[in-house]
């Protein structure tokens, strides 16, 4: 996770989407690609945000979508996805008061927290457009390139996405697998508060934007070609 505390209102970005869908590369000799393809993959986030499970030691998710391409160009696809995002590692959270500050010396003490739609965490749903550029198009193996904007509805956030994917085989059923950075960033409030001798001394409450950048792996089939 990387984390940074720049103040500017949230990064509409968004979309995830290496997903890769479609099945083999065009060689003079061998069948003419699918102008269209459908594929089904699942996946794991390695590297949550925190906001989305603030009592889990771990920050994980798992996903379960569809992706859908149009092919533009020989080399370049349109894809769209979507996806439901379920939390691996939900963990317990624990309502208690914190103690006063003592009543000789000075004390520090500071909180973080992220607004209710955020920290409802999973599971919720992501949606997403992203173009492919394809550098490899061989019989039986595609590589590509993509990028794009993702919507977390449940969240309102604009998810930016970066990746990597393939699709391997020749049949009418072909693997696919991809790896991409999706970049989240949303604003949490910062409190602190010093004391001394019991009394407050100063105070301050502050909004911050928190940005993860998230590493996400998927798995699936392209199912539909055309």
């Amino acid at each position: 996770m990387i984390d940074s505390i720049p103040r500017g209102p949230p990064a509409i970005g968004g979309i995830l989407a290496l997903v890769l869908v479609i099945g083999s590369s065009p060689s003079p000799a061998h069948a003419q690609l699918a102008h269209t393809e459908l594929a089904v993959a699942s996946g794991i986030m390695l590297n949550a945000p925190e906001a989305f499970a603030p009592c889990a030691t771990q920050h994980r998710g798992l996903s379960l979508g569809v992706r859908g391409g149009y092919r533009l160009s020989p080399g370049v696809i349109l894809e769209a996805t979507i996806e439901t995002y379920g939390n691996i590692s939900p963990g317990e959270c624990f309502t208690y008061l914190p103690p006063p500050p003592p009543s000789t010396g000075p004390f520090h003490e500071e909180s973080i927290w992220y607004t209710g739609h955020l920290e409802e965490g999973f599971p919720h749903v992501q949606t997403g457009l992203h173009v492919g550029w394809i550098p490899v198009k061989n019989p039986g193996l595609q590589l590509r390139i993509s990028g794009g904007m993702e919507r977390s509805w449940d969240k309102h956030l604009w998810i930016p996405t970066l990746g990597l994917s393939s699709i391997i085989g020749r049949g009418a059923l072909r693997l696919l697998a991809d790896a991409d950075l999706a970049h989240y960033s949303m604003s949490r409030m910062h409190g602190t508060g010093d004391w001394f001798d019991g009394q407050l001394v100063s105070s301050s409450l502050v909004r911050e934007q928190h940005t993860t950048l998230a590493l996400r792996i998927h798995l699936g089939v392209v199912i539909y070609r055309e």
